[in-house]
């Protein structure tokens, strides 16, 4: 599995649970995790640099197609996670250019 080694100038990592629930007629409710891996991650990155780096981590993405997993150094657990990345934009077509992407924490 590849190896993401591209360091984002800013990173937001955002965690929501999957949690199935059940709504009973007396307002009650009963909770349970989503499944053994519920507690997955997800990051909004961006990357600002020079043209032919950016240029590197699109051609990574593309590669990837949104499909195949790699894996990532994640900077706010200083952990190697399995991600996949379904959805980028950018670069903007000039000599410093910018690219913003989201990355999903999946089972490995």
């Amino acid at each position: 599995m590849d190896l993401f080694e591209f360091e984002p100038s800013s990173c937001e990592p955002s965690l929501q649970p999957r949690v199935k629930a059940v709504r009973f007629g007396d307002g009650y409710e009963q909770r349970q995790p989503g499944g053994l891996n519920h507690m997955l991650r997800r990051y909004s990155l961006e990357f600002s640099d020079r043209r032919a780096d950016i240029d590197a981590i699109d051609e990574f993405l593309e590669a990837h197609g949104g499909v195949d997993a790699f894996r990532w150094l994640a900077p706010d657990t200083y952990r190697e996670i399995t991600v996949v990345c379904r959805q980028w934009a950018g670069p903007l077509k000039t000599n410093w250019r910018t690219l913003s992407c989201v990355f999903e924490e999946v089972p490995a």
